[in-house]
């Protein structure tokens, strides 16, 4: 099956006139999905830098205590950082997987929103693991340089789908999958993305209003369009696509 950016948003328009408050809100959701992840040393980051600039570092190093001091904001640090992470990985990535099931469904007919919490309720272990280790690839990938990580990120795309729609599917498996699901549409894939730059623009410029009301649950629909698509042509092509 061959798809185009024009049928896939017209697809998630249609699902989103039938679902809207609903959509939204799974939306909503899967942001903060996404930003969860960088959240909490991007605050770290920000407070270090907020104690220079008023000069608390130069008092504390006059402090007799001083030593216990660093130790006990290393260690507070520390316990955001690793609370940071054991809520990435045992909440918000399973959740994606049920984001994504929400919108793969609500594409041909309005979905419940219990459908959320599917990565929680099938095989939370198979989904959790398949899920931390995309993040560590990708981030291994990125770390060595930026644009293979880019690409290992698009190779990886369809991998919270294949878990939504096969719970009990082995992540290496997944990972394959996915890799030859998107053999050949990466550059596709990039440039249905770029197509909602505008809008994220606008989500911008109204303080994300426009990104919370729209962007997002339309987003995600198109998404989910494209690995409906993506899924019917491996069907027709088992060998490669």
């Amino acid at each position: 099956m061959n798809w185009n950016i024009a049928t896939l948003k017209g697809m998630a328009k249609n699902a989103l006139t039938g679902s809207y408050w609903k959509s939204v809100f799974v939306g909503f959701l899967m942001m903060l999905c996404t930003a969860t992840a960088s959240s909490g040393s991007a605050r770290g980051a920000e407070q270090v830098e907020t104690n220079v600039d008023t000069g608390i570092v130069d008092q504390l190093m006059h402090n007799p205590y001083f030593g216990v001091i660093s130790a006990m904001i290393a260690a507070v640090a520390l316990l955001a950082g690793i609370a940071g992470l054991a809520l990435q990985i045992f909440v918000m990535n399973p959740l994606e997987i049920g984001i994504r099931r929400y919108f793969m469904e609500d594409l041909y007919a309005p979905c419940e929103l219990d459908r959320v919490t599917y990565g929680f309720k099938m095989n939370y272990v198979n989904g959790m693991i398949a899920m931390l280790l995309r993040a560590v690839f990708t981030a291994l990938w990125t770390m060595l340089l930026i644009i293979p990580g880019i690409i290992k990120s698009y190779e990886y795309r369809m991998i919270p789908y294949l878990l939504a729609e096969n719970p009990d599917m082995e992540w290496r498996e997944a990972f394959s999958m996915s890799k030859r699901m998107m053999d050949g549409e990466k550059w596709n894939a990039f440039v249905l993305d770029l197509s909602f730059l505008g809008w994220q623009l606008l989500s911008i410029i109204t303080c994300g209003l426009v990104g919370i009301f729209y962007v997002n649950p339309y987003k995600g629909l198109t998404d989910a369009a494209l690995y409906m698509a993506l899924r019917e042509k491996i069907m027709l092509n088992p060998q490669g696509i």
